[in-house]
């Protein structure tokens, strides 16, 4: 199949990308390999500019749910600081967002094909872009987008993690106390080896996001109940948070080999790289969705 632009992956910078291009007229194809939009490891924090941008798409979050955050808040050990955020942000799942900004996809006339991988992508004799995908179908277009996120494709990998990061997410139920207690603020815990964000999302839930080195992970077995538990020995604010709060997933979402501070210095023509594929900025620290809608 042969269209004007090929988009690799149906995340924030991909739907971004398809939206506005089919907006200005043209013929685009996006490919995501999750057949539905699904939780990811991610803070879930929008951000004024986030918000912005996701207006001028025509998504109004706050009819999906989204959740005020007006205060940031830093915890370490037993002590805790705040400050208010100086512009509006707000919370919301990324399963919940990213079904949003499919939808206005293909409401604006992308043709998006879901539940599909994409093995390789090479540029042709004909100065086309290529997309082999694990069914043995081919998709062309002179102009491509790289949109898989956290994930490489094959033959275009970013370097290593050389700290070997593992980041996890869980969602959780809180107790009405804590649940109350932590309102309408966006909280990140710190620990030797790493740290952790915790704010509310739609439903009354709360994301609980966190990343560590390999060498922390290790410390606590490379087992998810031992290391939650250092965790909140290492950090009594994120204990007093979690007591009584009930995990909503059988098990935590989890990602690695995460290049942080990694920015791509070269493409190829016509060959566009977006969102993590085009520069990594550290977990949690409220900019990453806005990067990828920019």
């Amino acid at each position: 199949m042969h269209d004007e632009v090929l988009i690799l992956g149906g995340g924030v910078a991909g739907c971004a990308a398809s939206i506005a291009l089919a907006r200005k007229g043209r013929s685009v194809t996006m490919i995501e390999r999750e057949p539905t939009p699904r939780h990811k490891v991610c803070g879930e924090f929008l951000s004024g500019e986030a918000l912005e941008d996701l207006h001028a798409l025509d998504i109004d979050v706050a009819s999906l749910g989204a959740v005020p955050i007006n205060y940031v808040r830093l915890a370490a050990a037993r002590r805790s600081a705040q400050a208010p955020l100086p512009f509006p942000a707000a919370s919301l799942t990324r399963k919940a967002l990213d079904t949003a900004l499919i939808a206005k996809a293909i409401a604006v006339g992308v043709r998006v094909e879901r539940g599909r991988s994409v093995q390789s992508l090479k540029r042709t004799t004909g100065n086309l872009w290529q997309a082999m995908l694990s069914d043995g179908a081919t998709f062309e277009a002179p102009t491509a987008f790289l949109a898989t996120g956290k994930h490489d494709l094959r033959g275009r990998g970013r370097p290593k993690d050389p700290h070997q990061w593992v980041a996890f997410k869980m969602y959780y139920r809180m107790s009405a106390a804590q649940t109350a207690e932590l309102a309408d603020a966006s909280e990140l815990t710190l620990y030797a080896g790493g740290y952790g964000g915790i704010q509310p999302v739609e439903d009354g839930i709360t994301n609980f996001c966190c990343v560590v080195q390999r060498r922390y992970f290790a410390c606590s077995g490379l087992r998810w109940k031992g290391l939650l538990a250092k965790m909140q020995q290492d950090c009594p604010h994120l204990a007093m948070r979690l007591d009584g709060a009930e995990p909503l997933l059988d098990k935590p979402i989890t990602v690695t080999h995460i290049p942080y501070g990694y920015l791509r210095r070269t493409t190829e023509d016509g060959l566009y790289c977006i969102g993590d594929q085009a520069a990594v900025i550290p977990s949690f620290t409220g900019d990453g969705i806005s990067i990828a809608l920019q």
